[in-house]
């Protein structure tokens, strides 16, 4: 008798995960490299196609410097929903 109910819980949990829309705000893609090489290129080639397909703004970001600690640091700070604020 439990089972059928788990289930009907599981069910209806998965549709409102479904429900939310994602993603709801802007998304960035950090490249640790200066604007102009192959990362950049294809950062802003795959950007635009995820634009359009998610009908949602995607801005690409270079943060070169320091043996490219300075992208990935900023990539470490940011919030884990994807989002550009900083959690710091």
């Amino acid at each position: 008798m439990k089972r059928w109910w788990m289930t009907l819980a599981a069910v209806v949990v998965s549709q409102l995960a479904l429900a939310q829309g994602f993603p709801d705000r802007p998304v960035k893609i950090i490249v640790p490299l200066p604007p102009g090489g192959s990362p950049d290129t294809i950062a802003r080639t795959l950007a635009q196609h995820v634009q359009e397909s998610w009908k949602q703004p995607v801005v690409v970001e270079n943060r070169t410097g320091g043996s490219q600690n300075i992208g990935a640091d900023a990539v470490a700070k940011s919030a884990p929903d994807g989002s550009p604020t900083s959690r710091r």
